[in-house]
């Protein structure tokens, strides 16, 4: 079953977390748990999500809200009791919400250049607006993701371009703005 406590306590095991809470807001879509994390070492709230949707069940049961993904905060905001402040963390999760949430890529492009970045990562559903760098990204990566691109389209593309285009969407658009024809449906 996923809820905010079992967010909350997968965020806290790990090394790079120095505090996190979750809560239940809703983003627009209905009801989401988000988790809000304060780092002890860089993270990023993408890795993070996929992280934790790797080991969340794949489908919330009925009386589960979704897991929409984790907000990087640099400190928990404290409300005036001392406990930390719900109504901010809300507050902020509606105004970054396009930060931490998947975006689902859009089009044949945007699914290839989505897998090709899952498999020169190692990650699992990487989405339309995830950072490059914030996933984990390096000069090998970049290097599989750049030479896989040329491959597949005839087009030289350089680190500089692909740390610009930072996001599978940035990236997309370079290629079309190139003259990469997008893929057929």
């Amino acid at each position: 079953m996923i809820n905010t406590t079992t967010v909350a306590d997968l965020l806290r095991a790990r090394d790079d977390v120095a505090a996190a809470v979750a809560f239940e807001v809703d983003l627009g879509a209905g009801t989401e748990i988000v988790g809000a994390v304060e780092q002890a070492a860089y993270t990023s709230g993408p890795m993070l999500r996929i992280l934790v949707e790797k080991t969340l069940p794949k489908a919330p049961d009925s009386s589960s809200a979704a897991f929409a993904g984790v907000l990087v905060v640099d400190a928990l905001p404290q409300a005036d009791d001392g406990s930390v402040d719900l109504a901010e963390l809300r507050r902020l999760a509606l105004e970054r919400a396009d930060e931490f949430r998947y975006t689902e890529p859009q089009g044949p492009l945007e699914e290839q250049l989505a897998a090709l970045w899952e498999r020169a990562l190692g990650c699992s559903r990487v989405g339309a607006r995830d950072d490059f760098l914030e996933l984990g990204g390096d000069s090998f990566a970049a290097t599989t993701v750049i030479g896989e691109v040329e491959l597949q389209h005839g087009l030289r593309l350089d680190v500089f371009e692909l740390m610009d285009a930072a996001t599978v969407r940035g990236l997309a658009e370079l290629l079309v703005d190139r003259g990469v024809t997008p893929l057929a449906g």
